[in-house]
């Protein structure tokens, strides 16, 4: 799997086996899925099981091959597809599609965007890195996406050093009228290169030591599934209890207990009237708390010193207010 990228179909294939699994489904015993595959991959915090699909799984691999491409030249499979697919000789490669490429080379164009925003630099004499449109100013894109006029060519292709004088100055004053003054002040407090400090260097951003690890790159590569945090998840999941209540509490909050009115939303019944007390809906809310019969159990549990806001609250808040107590 490291080096093959797999066919959106193996894929699919894979997800649907591990969904059966989770919800214990077999070829002669059907199960409703009750929380979407998506959801269930999502980080513990953010609503899920912290599970991770075959795509995303496969593209953190081609991420880790992309990688390899700029941070291990000197491996032979690095330099053969680096020749073979024409990247260049720059410490980054180019890499782009061609009418006749290698399963792993279309592994790695797929992944590439994916890589591209989060190289950055660490500038040391500045002889290496592109001025323009490198990643080296912290906290900033290349300086390219912030140009407000038209750049000569001549200027395009210059390195850091060169817009710097041999007396440990910027000279960047001829600059004004392409970019902001904001990104020129803050070229201006940027530390000077100095030749004493070796070769400029790659790095990845998304880590703070620099180094590639898989796990940022599983994270950048399920961005498209990420949410806000709601507090009741990492709530549910720090409790002190058992693990099948926990699991409870979890698909409470997602709505997905088999009710009535679940049921109806879903084409599975036609009545969503509680069969208790025959009188409302019969929602996650109703069935735990709102229910008479529910109501009158925490009543008691609690010796009927309920506070008012227990029966206000919506599902997320209830769930989150009774955990922390």
């Amino acid at each position: 799997m490291q080096s093959v990228y797999l066919p959106k179909s193996i894929c699919d294939e894979v997800d649907r086996l591990c969904r059966n699994f989770l919800w214990g489904e077999s070829s002669n015993h059907k199960k409703y899925h009750a929380i979407g595959w998506n959801k269930i991959c999502r980080p513990k915090e953010a609503g899920g099981l912290g599970l991770r699909s075959m795509r995303n799984v496969n593209t953190t691999y081609m991420m880790k091959n992309c990688w390899n491409l700029i941070q291990d030249p000197h491996k032979l499979w690095v330099q053969v597809v680096r020749a073979k697919y024409k990247c260049k000789n720059g410490i980054i490669p180019q890499v782009m599609k061609t009418n006749k490429m290698s399963n792993l080379w279309k592994g790695i164009c797929a992944s590439w965007e994916l890589i591209k925003p989060h190289i950055c630099w660490r500038i040391n004499n500045g002889r290496t890195a592109s001025f323009w449109y490198n990643n080296w100013l912290p906290n900033h894109m290349p300086i390219i996406h912030y140009s407000s006029s038209f750049i000569p060519p001549v200027e395009l292709f210059k390195t850091i050093h060169e817009y710097t004088s041999g007396q440990g100055t910027w000279q960047i004053d001829h600059l004004q009228s392409w970019l902001p003054q904001n990104i020129l002040e803050t070229i201006y407090h940027f530390p000077l290169p100095t030749n004493g400090y070796g070769q400029d260097v790659v790095l990845w951003s998304p880590s703070k030591d620099g180094v590639f690890t898989t796990k940022s790159a599983v994270t950048i590569a399920s961005s498209s599934h990420t949410v806000s945090h709601p507090p009741p998840f990492k709530a549910i999941w720090r409790w002190n209890g058992p693990e099948r209540i926990r699991v409870l509490l979890w698909r409470v909050v997602h709505g997905s207990l088999m009710t009535n009115q679940v049921r109806v939303d879903r084409g599975l019944g036609t009545d969503p009237t509680c069969s208790v007390c025959m009188q409302e809906t019969e929602s996650n809310l109703h069935a735990l708390r709102d229910c008479k019969f529910a109501a009158e159990i925490w009543s008691r549990t609690s010796g009927g010193s309920l506070p008012r806001s227990f029966a206000e609250d919506n599902i997320h808040d209830w769930v989150h207010a009774n955990l922390k107590e």
